[in-house]
């Protein structure tokens, strides 16, 4: 069987960012905080040209919190989340044909994912059944029987059956 996404290897390297993330977020704001305060309580002369530089510093370090929660630490959070349940929860195993891969992109669980038209064999019937990707994939078997493990719709690993 293919592994294509491990779970417990990626859920400690986004862990490991998400941290890393925080840490990076927490000093830059602490300096920050600490020369706007510093400014304001040392300053004797010239209450004019440092009340300007800590308003320019409050601002940047407003923005730069926006931006830091809207954008990177967003993105982290979804992934952490998403490889923990796939750590966590159950895998779904199925037999089926992969029609073709699509380049769209698709959200799911707040990570971005490639689809992939299979077909779907369950006693006898076939259905048509879109799975996720990670990322595209060149040597993806096409028309061949496949047995799948997947989460949450996202294909995790694959054997070629004969």
């Amino acid at each position: 069987m293919r592994l294509l996404i491990d779970g417990k290897k990626k859920y400690s390297q986004v862990n490991r960012l998400f941290g890393v993330a925080l840490l990076i977020y927490s000093v830059i704001s602490l300096v920050m905080f600490g020369a706007i305060l510093t400014l304001y309580f040392t300053s004797k002369d010239e209450y004019a040209l440092v009340m300007i530089i800590t308003i320019v510093l409050t601002i940047i370090l407003a923005w730069g919190s926006l931006y830091f929660f809207t954008n990177p630490f967003r993105a982290l959070h979804y992934q952490r989340n998403f490889y923990k349940d796939m750590k966590a929860g159950l895998l779904e195993e199925s037999i089926l044909t992969i029609k073709g891969q699509s380049l769209d992109i698709a959200i799911k669980r707040g990570v971005e994912l490639f689809k992939v038209n299979t077909i779907e064999h369950v006693k006898g019937q076939d259905y048509e059944r879109e799975l996720y990707l990670l990322e595209p994939i060149e040597d993806l078997p096409f028309a061949a029987l496949l047995k799948v493990k997947t989460f949450a719709n996202v294909l995790i690993s694959y054997e070629v059956l004969k």
